[in-house]
């Protein structure tokens, strides 16, 4: 038999054919537990049991923002955080969290702005309503808005009368293409 080329070749046939019997029937190594550390990659291959590759991420004990929480418990794995601070209490920490706050809608929708154009032979109105919404965490986080285009109506009037067809002279004075809205 010739000679391995390989030093890995050289270990894999060492161990076949020095193996005791009762191991050398084994279909697989769960090494998970020996290969991931708190200092390795989250990436790092490992096998958490027979059938199931695994990373060190998904095993749970890697940290690949070094903040002393390790990947499962950390609520922002990729970003320092210490403190794992979460005001609004979505399991996102602050420091990655896109939206930290817990809105609640706050009214009903108010009209902001009556858009009316003149076109060759006829007009148009829109009324654009919106809606606040208040942060009810502890996060102190500011208002935010959401927009609603109503709809729109064709007049074969001018502007100001196809407004006043669809809401008061007061209402129209005050939002025809004047924009109140926050958005």
């Amino acid at each position: 038999m010739e000679a391995p080329r390989t030093p890995l070749l050289a270990l894999i046939l060492c161990l076949c054919l020095f193996l005791p019997s009762h191991l050398a029937g084994q279909q697989c190594f769960t090494d998970c537990m020996y290969t991931c550390t708190t200092s390795h990659r989250c990436d790092a291959s490992c096998t958490s049991n027979c059938d199931t590759q695994s990373s060190c991420g998904e095993y749970g004990v890697c940290n690949p923002d070094p903040d002393g929480d390790v990947w499962i418990a950390d609520n922002c794995p990729y970003t320092y955080n210490p403190d794992q601070a979460d005001c609004d209490g979505d399991l996102i920490g602050d420091a990655c969290d896109s939206v930290n706050g817990s809105y609640v809608a706050v009214g009903d929708w108010e009209l902001c702005h009556i858009v009316g154009r003149s076109h060759l032979g006829f007009s148009d109105v829109a009324g654009q309503y919106e809606k606040r919404w208040t942060d009810q965490s502890s996060c102190g986080s500011p208002d935010k808005w959401t927009l609603l285009n109503g709809e729109k109506h064709d007049c074969l009037q001018a502007v100001w009368s196809c407004c006043l067809l669809h809401w008061d002279a007061p209402t129209c004075l005050h939002y025809l293409n004047i924009n109140h809205c926050q958005v």
